[in-house]
């Protein structure tokens, strides 16, 4: 959706919008219904000073300001970069689920509670395969934590290890994708993929990219992960799982696949 939201004075149903909206709305002044947009949300949510609903987005970019009575929750999925100022009657319990970049100002009378349900950032990133396609071997070719959709993975700097390995786990991230990879030893899931970022760094990502197979051809589809987890942890001991994945068959010679967080 591209327009903008202006006015909506008594919108009594929910509103759902599937992908993403990029919009502003302006004074919502009567939204008896969810908001719910599935993708994310770029644009502004000012004046909002009835919003009877819940507003659900998958993220959230631009600013919540002056929404008087937001009297539903506000479910964010994955980031809220934008800033969440003067909610001056909020009753229901915002709800971010994996991070909060932005600034929270003039909270006068918020009666639920701020909740950011996991930390904003981890030390240790991994994959763990329970199933492969076939075979009991895992094997990834590359790996990238992103903490933007498309960007830079922030697997650098840091110390790659596998649960077991007949080929090296730092081969999983260190940029080819079409002749090296990790390659577990030849006992049944499950193995882990663990990439540690060093005492006293952190990511929080939004996406994982993975190359299971090389681009040489030389990875048998058989060992490429079919069912994993994606997790991060602070202490290499207690781990968050970000995304449960499953069904990951038939992976091409050099395909990249893209796993939201």
């Amino acid at each position: 959706m591209e327009g903008t939201l202006a006015a909506l004075s008594g919108l009594s149903g929910g509103m759902a919008v599937t992908r993403k909206l990029e919009a502003a709305i302006a004074a919502a002044s009567a939204v008896s219904g969810t908001l719910g947009i599935r993708r994310g949300f770029a644009g502004a949510l000012p004046a909002s000073s009835a919003l009877q609903g819940n507003l659900r987005a998958g993220g959230f970019a631009g600013d919540m300001a002056s929404s008087a009575a937001l009297a539903g929750g506000l479910s964010v999925k994955r980031a809220v970069a934008g800033a969440v100022d003067s909610l001056s009657t909020f009753s229901g319990a915002p709800t971010i689920t994996r991070r909060f970049a932005g600034a929270v100002a003039g909270v006068s009378a918020m009666a639920g509670d701020l909740s950011i349900e996991t930390p904003v950032g981890y030390r240790y990133l991994r994959v763990r395969v329970t199933a492969n396609d076939g075979a009991n071997q895992s094997r990834i070719t590359e790996l990238y934590w992103a903490e933007t959709a498309g960007g830079p993975s922030v697997a650098t700097g840091g110390l790659a290890s596998g649960s077991t390995e007949l080929l090296g786990a730092t081969n999983a991230f260190d940029g080819n994708t079409s002749s090296t990879s990790w390659l577990s030893a030849n006992v049944a899931p499950p193995h882990w993929l663990q990439y540690d970022l060093g005492t006293g760094n952190s990511a929080a990502p939004v996406e994982l990219r993975m190359v299971a197979r090389q681009g040489n051809g030389f990875t048998v589809f058989s060992q490429a992960p079919k069912d994993f987890t994606i997790e991060g942890s602070n202490d290499g001991a207690a781990w968050d799982v970000l995304r449960s994945v499953t069904g990951q068959t038939a992976w091409g010679v050099g395909e990249e696949r893209t796993f939201s967080l």
